[in-house]
């Protein structure tokens, strides 16, 4: 449901003319795609802290970037940061049936990632991450870190 209106609320704020109707739905549905896929790891792999999931959307003349920042415990920072080193070093389509065959033998599809080889397969989006040590007064708490995912749709 949330992805479902921030795309339709965004969807408002895009000018274009009617020639653009089918733009302007293609960027519809990759925005309700993208938040979809984002909010619903951020929740999966939340460490669940007192820290909670945020998620911003910034609106540009040609491109909108949308980011999620969730906590996890270090070692799934850690395990997550080898993840995306694999990610951005081998082929998408590779990857993706790499994964759908480990996805067939894992019940809990705690493993699939297919959301992101999607989101990195597509020539549209654009696709970053942030980690970050999360500081508690002047004390670093060194069991959680703060992941920010960033995916740029252009338009």
């Amino acid at each position: 449901m949330s992805s479902d209106f921030l795309a339709n609320y965004l969807a408002t704020f895009l000018y274009i003319n009617e020639i653009e109707i089918l733009r302007k739905n293609k960027v519809k549905e990759s925005v309700n795609y993208i938040v979809n896929e984002l909010l619903e790891n951020a929740m999966k792999f939340n460490d669940n802290s007192d820290l909670s999931v945020r998620l911003q959307l910034h609106l540009y003349d040609d491109h909108l970037n949308l980011y999620v920042t969730n906590s996890v415990a270090k070692e799934k920072a850690s395990q997550f940061q080898l993840y995306i080193h694999k990610l951005l070093n081998s082929s998408p389509q590779d990857l993706r049936l790499e994964q759908l065959r480990i996805s067939e033998k894992d019940e809990t599809m705690m493993t699939s990632g297919l959301g992101l080889l999607t989101m990195i397969g597509d020539a549209d989006l654009k696709v970053g991450w942030k980690f970050e040590r999360v500081w508690k007064g002047i004390f670093q708490k060194s069991s959680v870190m703060l992941v920010t995912t960033m995916v740029r749709v252009n338009y």
